[in-house]
Parts: structure tokens; C-alpha cells; sequence
């Protein structure tokens, strides 16, 4: 009997590990956009003491009734926090390209209901408002695409994620969805 009441504990305690490990990325996302939004609030504090990201921006989108907080990088770690700025792109609301990436399974899955013609609001720490009008999607391979904006265009937005948005293993596809300033 003491057997099979210590396999059940092990058993337990391991099933545990296993939840709580699984929950971690969810609840880094519910977490980190609070923390987030609370240091946009402030200014673009730090969200967190030792924190190494700083919110840049907020994107919203009416119809779909998203809010995220936008970090001021895009990396592997950071990301589970919320989605960030690709190196190299400038900060949203600004002239010029910027490119904000985040995970498929959080923030960016709304990426998958997204229409052309949709308002993407961006407002930056500063209190500037800019909107941007979703213009088209297309997958592609990250190995081989790198941004660019159309020279007719003052300002565009890049909002990219993983593909397949249903996917469970990495893949070198990218859903982009491209937005030019209104």
C-alpha cells in the first residue's frame, strides 16, 4: 500500500510540474501586459525592477477589441511578455517602417482576424496618436523576406507572427499583415 500512495504523490507532484510549467507562457502574457500597461501609464517606466524592455507604444484595434502594450524590442524571452519592436525597424507612430512581432498563441492571434480595410491605432508613450489602415497579408519565409515599404508611402506598419497561427512547431512561415499610415 505505502507503494502505491508514494507512486500516487510522485505522480501528483509531477503532474504539477508539467501544469505549471504549461501555464507559465499563459500567464506571462496576462502578467506582463498588467506590468506593461502600467509603466506606459507612467511614461515608459520600468515595467519591472531589472527589466531590460521598456512599452514604446500602445496598438488597439476597435473592431477587434485588442489593446496590447508594445515593448521597445522584439526578442525570443521578451516576447512572452508581449510584442516588441523588430531590430533595425523604427518605434511605431513614427516615419517609416516599423515592425512589430509577437507570438502566434497570445498577442499577435488576432493577427488571424484581421481584415483589410481595419484602423490599427498606435499610440505612443509621448500621447501620439497615429492610425493605420491594414492594407493586405501575406506568408512568408523568413529566411528569405526581409521588410521594405512602398517609396508612395509616408509611414507603414508590419505586424508579424508565426505560421501556421494553429501550428505547434516552429516553422521558418510568417504571417505578415502590412497597414499604411491614414
Amino acid at each position: 500500500m505505502r507503494f502505491a500512495q508514494a507512486f500516487a504523490v510522485g505522480f501528483l507532484i509531477l503532474g504539477l510540474i508539467v501544469g505549471a510549467f504549461s501555464l507559465s507562457h499563459p500567464v506571462k502574457a496576462v502578467l506582463g501586459q498588467w506590468l506593461l500597461e502600467r509603466a506606459f501609464a507612467a511614461g515608459g517606466a520600468e515595467p519591472w525592477p531589472g527589466a531590460d524592455l521598456r512599452p514604446v507604444a500602445r496598438l488597439s484595434i476597435e473592431r477587434l477589441k485588442v489593446a496590447l502594450i508594445v515593448m521597445d524590442r522584439a526578442s525570443g524571452k521578451g516576447m512572452a511578455w508581449g510584442p516588441g519592436v523588430v531590430a533595425g525597424t523604427g518605434l511605431p507612430g513614427r516615419k517609416g517602417l516599423s515592425v512589430i512581432a509577437g507570438h502566434r498563441d497570445s498577442h499577435m492571434v488576432f493577427l488571424g482576424k484581421i481584415r483589410t480595410g481595419d484602423v490599427v491605432k498606435i499610440t505612443t508613450v509621448d500621447g501620439q496618436n497615429t492610425e493605420y489602415r491594414v492594407s493586405g497579408a501575406m506568408v512568408v519565409d523568413s529566411s528569405r523576406w526581409s521588410p521594405h515599404v512602398d517609396p508612395e508611402a509616408q509611414s507603414a506598419l508590419y505586424m508579424l507572427t508565426c505560421w501556421p497561427l494553429d501550428g505547434q512547431k516552429t516553422t521558418p512561415k510568417r504571417l505578415v499583415v502590412a497597414a499604411n499610415l491614414i
